[in-house]
């Protein structure tokens, strides 16, 4: 988003075109997937920092497998 198209006393894009709503929505979606993960660390009363959030976010603190480990 352009400087000149962003609101950053609301944190959104300016205007009511395809591409500003679009753009508003999505980060809809994100603010609520991260609240949401938030409050999984509240309800367990595990300590957590931007990090940990971050890390969930992405699906970085999922552990991968390999196959082979999978079918031991």
């Amino acid at each position: 988003v352009h400087l000149s198209g962003w609101n950053s006393r609301t944190q959104l894009a300016l205007g009511n075109s395809m591409v500003a709503q679009e753009i508003n929505r999505e980060l809809g979606v994100i603010k609520k997937r991260i609240y949401s993960i938030q409050q999984s660390f509240q309800r367990a009363e595990t300590e957590y920092d931007a990090i940990d959030l971050r890390d969930v976010y992405l699906g970085k603190n999922k552990t991968q497998k390999l196959l082979l480990e999978i079918f031991q």
